[in-house]
């Protein structure tokens, strides 16, 4: 009998989103008023049990559930289990807007970083959960995913730390969003000495830290053409690798 399922050769087909996040606590009224008002949700569903929220405006019947269970314990900060839960913004401006509004809530960020792909910030909730909100650094998924195979990327995973009230000022003063995003990554490179560590292989590798210092700086209109260089500088490699096995 031949199945219709959407299994192909033994690879289940992934789901189209992430649903939802569900939180238990005895900590009820204090993570729901957290979640209300820490990520802007409107209550879809609330009994003395279970709190279900939604986005204001959203196109998801829920985004977070509060369950209520009183006889939980704390959890150990040592224990395996969820690092933490993150959750996208639009833009750069809609991020630091949210980061103001926090601030001036009393609510900081303990960690915030450009990781390359994003720009974060990380926050605790009442109960200790660590949630992340953030802004995709490019346009497409594509460039995205095209960037974390670079060695660049492969260099630093976890990315470089930032004051986002810097980046509150550099954006009112009317620094583009894109230049902010991408550049304060490669700059953060070249500062903790990325180039000077490229100068030990011998070869090729010396052009690396031209390419980074180049892409930090010229205007973002040229990032097409030293994406071309870039590349090229990666097939020459490869093929220097190849003939010359000691670069």
């Amino acid at each position: 009998m031949t199945s219709h399922s959407s299994q192909v050769d033994g690879l289940v087909k992934s789901p189209s989103k992430v649903g939802h996040v569900v939180f238990k606590t005895s900590n009820f009224r204090g993570m729901v008023d957290f979640y209300i008002k820490f990520l802007g949700c409107v209550v879809a569903f609330e009994n003395e049990q279970l709190s279900i929220l939604r986005f204001d405006d959203d196109d998801d019947h829920h985004r977070v559930a509060i369950l209520y269970l009183p006889d939980l314990k704390p959890t150990d900060p040592q224990a395996v289990g969820l690092e933490h839960v993150a959750f996208s913004y639009s833009t750069l401006p809609d991020l630091l807007a949210a980061y103001q509004t926090h601030k001036s809530n009393g609510i900081s960020p303990f960690w915030c970083v450009n990781h390359g792909p994003t720009t974060s910030m990380y926050y605790k909730d009442p109960d200790g959960n660590g949630v992340e909100l953030l802004v995709d650094n490019f346009d497409t998924i594509r460039e995205a995913n095209e960037f974390m195979a670079s060695r660049l990327f492969a260099e630093n995973p976890i990315g470089t730390e930032f004051d986002p009230q810097d980046l509150v000022q550099r954006l009112e003063l009317g620094e583009s969003e894109k230049q902010i995003l991408i550049n304060k990554f490669y700059t953060a490179l070249i500062d903790d000495g990325y180039w000077l560590r490229l100068l030990e292989p011998k070869g090729l590798h010396l052009f690396d830290w031209l390419v980074v210092l180049l892409t930090a700086m010229l205007p973002v209109r040229m990032e097409t053409w030293l994406r071309w260089v870039i590349l090229a500088q990666d097939v020459a490699i490869i093929w220097a690798s190849m003939a010359w096995p000691y670069i």
